[in-house]
């Protein structure tokens, strides 16, 4: 996890226009096809929205074949970076980290995005509405809905102050949810619940 400072110059150094990442498995059931819908959506629109897709998967094509169709959203897709500080550092360079994903998982990107400052775009499925905060750490969208998804993106890509809030809102929630802390929090309910050895 990133320190407060160490935030804020990362939000001092990113791109002046939104710039959005998917990291995920590149498969139906995170929510692929709702992407590739919403981008379509937003192509559709003339928009000109900026999302790196990182990842593999069956619906790497797919991804593929609709990048070279686009004109006006710039996607670009980027081989997996191995999960660690590498993958931490990039995330950095985002404005938020959107997870498409309409089952109800809860997926750990969440944890990952908040605790490099970065805040979430998400469906509003059980498992996202339990960590992510409408207009607090991030964005929610109406689940298997691309129209909601794209006008969603539009709306962040306008308040990137909006975003720099969320993101710093999300490091605090962070915070609270490290390992030291949750192993704090079981070992109190478990004193709670049994007493004192």
């Amino acid at each position: 996890m990133i320190s407060l400072s160490d935030a804020d110059l990362s939000w001092d150094e990113k791109p002046a226009d939104a710039h959005f990442i998917v990291a995920s498995r590149l498969v139906r059931e995170k929510g692929i096809p709702l992407l590739i819908d919403a981008l379509m959506n937003l192509e559709g629109k003339g928009e000109t929205i900026s999302v790196d897709v990182m990842g593999s998967g069956a619906m790497k094509a797919d991804l593929e074949g609709i990048a070279g169709k686009l004109r006006n959203v710039r996607l670009r897709l980027l081989d997996p970076v191995p999960y660690g500080p590498s993958f931490m550092r990039a995330l950095r360079q985002y404005h938020a980290v959107i997870v498409p994903v309409t089952g109800d998982e809860q997926a750990r990107i969440l944890y990952d995005a908040f605790s490099q400052a970065i805040p979430i775009i998400a469906a509003n499925t059980a498992g996202n509405r339990e960590v992510v905060t409408h207009g607090g750490t991030g964005f929610l969208f109406e689940a298997d809905n691309p129209a909601a998804l794209s006008e969603t993106l539009c709306h962040c890509a306008d308040d990137l102050d909006g975003l720099r809030q969320a993101g710093l809102s999300a490091l605090t929630v962070a915070a609270k949810h490290t390992h030291a802390d949750m192993h704090g929090k079981r070992a109190e309910f478990l004193r709670e619940t049994f007493g004192e050895c």
